[in-house]
């Protein structure tokens, strides 16, 4: 929905032009748009050494779960099943902090957040939003 409204609503995208997209090159145009980078962090290591096998960013590599887990078929169970716990919760923890990220960024926060992504950071310890 916010890359929808972001680049239909407001760049004048076309609705069909959108809709063709891939969702994965969609959260591509929103993360770009709001400065995220598309590279897995190296910090979620079991995401990242998915992503680097089957040579995915982050964009992919989190659509590419979410649609194994929201559209049901016997394949798609059969695949969900290849991936293991660590990898499905670091695929949780960047899909949160993209999100997270993007509804700080797009209203034009310049203030600090505490990183999901750095797991020991002492709680106190913000960083940029951009």
């Amino acid at each position: 929905m916010l890359s929808w409204t972001k680049f239909v609503s407001e760049k004048g995208l076309s609705e069909k032009g959108y809709e063709k997209l891939y969702a994965s090159d969609k959260l591509r145009l929103i993360l770009s748009e709001s400065k995220i980078p598309l590279d897995i962090p190296n910090t979620l290591k079991f995401l990242s050494s998915l992503g680097k096998s089957k040579n995915w960013d982050g964009s992919q590599a989190v659509t590419e779960i979410r649609n194994k887990l929201v559209h049901p078929s016997p394949k798609n169970l059969q695949e969900l099943q290849k991936f293991n716990d660590n990898e499905m919760q670091d695929a949780y923890i960047l899909t949160m902090w993209c999100l997270e990220l993007t509804l700080l960024y797009l209203p034009g926060c310049k203030d600090e957040y505490v990183n999901r992504l750095i797991y020991m950071q002492p709680i106190g310890q913000p960083e940029p939003v951009t």
